[in-house]
């Protein structure tokens, strides 16, 4: 009896060890936005110009599109790389 659960336990358990790796890969190579945000930043941190910080707020009421300097935003934590990144 013991040995048919222990024989039960692994067989239900090989494949949810298998699916949870194989997610993790995935969710790994998820695009992060703070990883696009720091690689642009790090590539042309010479060309940036104006950098705008602050809260969420901040992040929403300044939109890099309309400065007509290099801008780049890091002051909202949930905002997609089109209203984040600004170059001329």
């Amino acid at each position: 009896m013991k040995k048919k659960l222990i024989t039960s336990s692994i067989l239900f358990f090989i494949p949810v060890i298998g699916i949870y790796i194989i997610l993790e890969a995935l969710i790994l190579n998820i695009p992060f936005n703070y990883k696009n945000i720091s690689q642009y930043y790090h590539s042309n941190k010479d060309a940036i110009e104006v950098m705008v910080l602050g809260s969420s707020q901040m992040g929403k009421a300044i939109n890099p599109i309309y400065i007509d300097k290099n801008t780049i935003s890091l002051a909202s934590t949930s905002q997609i790389r089109f209203y984040t990144i600004k170059t001329d």
